[in-house]
């Protein structure tokens, strides 16, 4: 088969679209990182609340493996279905950052 040809370039295309899907998806990961900084000083977080935050993105993501291959969802789902539902659920839990405004912080209900 030559690289030029029509199946090969197509192949390519696939590779590429598959490899920035699991580049944005996985975007959530380093967002908390990269915002980070200025969510300590919007919602005056401490150290240990700014360590929790990073904890919980990480935890998500575990939590999502795990229940994802408990329920064996690679085999009853369309790997296309199955990588936009987790993209999607990650964005809409970086989107409620949003909405949350500073309401996360655990000792807010205490005070």
């Amino acid at each position: 088969m030559a690289p030029s040809s029509p199946e090969a370039t197509g192949r390519w295309s696939a590779l590429a679209a598959l490899a920035l899907a699991v580049v944005l998806a996985m975007a959530p990961w380093f967002s908390a990182a990269a915002v980070l900084p200025h969510l300590r000083a919007l919602w005056r977080l401490t150290d240990a609340e700014a360590a929790g935050l990073t904890l919980a993105v990480q935890l998500g993501f575990v939590v999502g493996a795990v229940l994802s291959a408990a329920l064996n969802l690679a085999d009853r789902a369309a790997p296309r279905r199955l990588i936009l539902a987790g993209a999607l659920f990650a964005a809409g839990a970086n989107l409620g950052l949003l909405w949350a405004g500073g309401q996360l912080r655990p000792q807010a209900c205490g005070r």
